[in-house]
């Protein structure tokens, strides 16, 4: 893969959406067209009649144009992410970890943050850009995770509710702890602890540690144990980053951060023009950077 190569894929994924929209367009114009001769054609007929029928017809058409762009337009802007994805994505990973791994189609599952017992996964749950390695002799697994609440009014209308979109970053946690952990972050909204499972709120005597987090802890010696004041220092400064969007829990020997920002990562450009290949490289490294970042900042230790 070379930067023709991806411009190729580019260029391809461009013309079949130009492709689609002057079918859609046309379509839309016949429709329209069609909508005046059977007004011309019908006695006493009014020109209300004719806009609704026109604004009836063009949403019926707009509808399905997008149905019919999507379908046609899938593969080619499958292969333009993912041929952008081994160009720039696969390259500056292999720069910045050692035994990386990355699958742009699966992610981190739901049954793993499932049995964690402290996070909603709820009714619809995504993820892709699996990323997996070592930075700095630390094990860790990334991947970018959408999870949403379904639910269905008296009338049949069905709504989805984001509860988390963001990354969901797993990283080996040394500290030896045997009961879980959680450090909830004011502006996060998807956690069950507090709910069951034996857990207690904990009040540390960080009231600055206060305003940004909740604490809860099955064992509130273990919580004192790993939230020492210079840890909980270096986790303030990760909430701020992130407007206190952010979760951490501890179980198992891992800990697990998720950080619900509402953005992908490892995402393309738009199709429409010629990628900067610079400012590309730039991208991806600020979102490789958000991983090690947690690593030296919160000083993980392997």
């Amino acid at each position: 893969m070379n930067y023709d190569d991806l411009e190729n894929f580019r260029l391809e994924y461009k013309k079949k959406i130009d492709e689609v929209k002057t079918r859609i367009f046309t379509i839309w114009l016949v429709i329209v067209f069609a909508v005046f001769v059977l007004f011309m054609l019908t006695p006493g007929r009014s020109v209300f009649h004719f806009l609704f029928f026109c604004a009836h017809s063009a949403i019926m058409a707009g509808v399905a144009g997008v149905i019919y762009g999507m379908f046609h337009v899938r593969d080619t802007g499958k292969n333009y992410r993912k041929a952008y994805k081994a160009y720039f994505v696969s390259d500056a990973l292999s720069k910045v970890f050692t035994d990386y791994r990355f699958n742009s189609d699966n992610g981190i599952s739901k049954f793993e943050i499932q049995k964690t017992g402290m996070m909603k996964t709820g009714d619809v749950f995504k993820s892709n850009d699996l990323v997996t390695g070592k930075y700095k002799n630390i094990n860790f697994t990334q991947s970018d995770v959408h999870i949403q609440d379904e639910s269905t009014d008296s009338d049949g209308n069905t709504t989805y509710t984001t509860v988390f979109k963001g990354r969901w970053i797993i990283f080996d946690f040394k500290k030896d702890i045997d009961k879980k952990l959680a450090v909830v972050g004011k502006g996060f909204r998807g956690a069950l602890v507090g709910k069951h499972g034996g857990y207690k709120e904990l009040e540390l005597e960080s009231s600055e540690f206060h305003k940004h987090f909740h604490v809860y802890a099955q064992d509130g010696f273990e919580a004192y144990y790993v939230l020492d004041p210079a840890f909980m220092e270096r986790v303030m400064s990760l909430a701020i980053k992130h407007n206190d969007n952010v979760y951490l829990a501890f179980t198992d020997g891992r800990l697990h951060i998720g950080i619900h920002d509402g953005k992908d990562s490892f995402e393309p450009p738009s199709y429409k023009k010629s990628i900067d290949e610079q400012a590309e490289k730039q991208k991806v490294y600020k979102d490789i950077k958000v991983i090690t970042d947690i690593v030296d900042n919160l000083k993980l230790k392997a």
